[in-house]
C-alpha cells in the first residue's frame, strides 16, 4: 500500500434544496443519488473550463464536497453566487480533516473513522478527522510516475482552469443526457461535433512540445494536445 498527502477541500451542503442545486451546476447526474453514495463530477464556468473536480458524497442530511484546497476558494464563490433563493447551507470543513491519495489492491481500512473513496485505477481517496494523521511512503515524483502509466489527471497539472474536462480525459464524468448547467451548452456542442479541441495524451517526453507537456516524467509523459 502507498500512501501520499493531498491538499484537499471538503465543504458541507445542507438544506431540502442541495441535491437540486448541486444537480444544476455539476456535469455528472446527481439526480437519484443515494444516501451513502458518492459521485465524482466537475463544477464548470459558462465556458466549460474547470473550477473544480470534486466528489459528492449523500451522507443523508447533508452532501460533502471533496475537491482541492487550491480551488476552494473559487468554487466557494461560484456556488454561493448561484443559491439565490434555494434551502442550500453551505460550510468550510477543510480544516477538520486530513486528506490522502492511497494505492492499493484492495480497499484501506485503517479503523480512524476515515471516508474512503475510489479515485481511479487502484487509487483511493482517504478522508481522516484532523486528529489522525497517516504514514506517507510515496513521493511526489512516484506518484507522478504513476499517473503518467495509467494516463490519471491531476491538480495543478491536468485539472486546470485553463482546460475543460473533455480535454483532460475527464468525459466520463460529463452525462452524456444531462442538461441545463453551467458549460453545459458548450461540451454538449463539442461532443455532437466531435471537436473538442484538445486531449490527453502519454507520449515520449522527447515527441512532445514543452508548452503541452502537463506533469513531466523520467522518459514520458502528460500532455493535453491539438486534436
Amino acid at each position: 500500500m502507498d500512501i501520499i498527502g493531498f491538499d484537499g477541500s471538503l465543504l458541507i451542503i445542507r438544506g431540502n434544496d442541495k441535491i437540486n442545486f448541486l444537480n444544476g451546476l455539476t456535469t455528472n447526474n446527481m439526480e437519484n443519488l443515494k444516501p451513502k453514495q458518492p459521485i465524482k463530477t466537475v463544477f464548470t464556468q459558462k465556458s466549460a473550463k474547470i473550477i473544480d473536480v470534486v466528489h459528492c458524497i449523500h451522507m443523508e442530511d447533508f452532501i460533502a464536497i471533496t475537491g482541492y484546497r487550491g480551488h476552494l476558494q473559487e468554487l466557494l464563490k461560484h456556488l454561493k453566487k448561484q443559491i439565490l433563493n434555494a434551502d442550500v447551507q453551505i460550510s468550510d470543513a477543510t480544516n477538520r480533516n486530513n486528506f490522502y491519495r492511497i494505492i492499493s489492491e484492495e480497499k484501506p481500512n485503517f479503523g480512524i473513522n476515515e471516508t474512503i473513496i475510489s479515485d481511479g485505477p487502484l487509487v483511493w481517496l482517504a478522508i481522516v478527522p484532523s486528529a489522525n494523521r497517516l504514514d506517507e511512503n510515496l513521493t511526489s515524483v512516484e506518484w507522478n510516475e504513476y499517473r503518467i502509466k495509467h494516463i490519471i489527471p491531476d491538480y495543478d497539472h491536468e485539472i486546470s482552469p485553463k482546460f475543460h474536462p473533455l480535454a483532460v480525459g475527464l468525459g466520463d464524468l460529463v452525462h452524456p443526457a444531462k442538461g441545463c448547467y453551467i458549460g453545459q451548452e458548450i461540451l454538449a456542442r463539442m461532443v455532437s461535433r466531435q471537436r473538442q479541441g484538445r486531449k490527453l495524451i502519454v507520449e515520449n517526453r522527447e515527441l512532445l512540445k514543452e508548452n503541452d507537456i502537463t506533469t513531466l516524467g523520467e522518459n514520458y509523459c502528460l500532455a493535453v494536445v491539438k486534436c
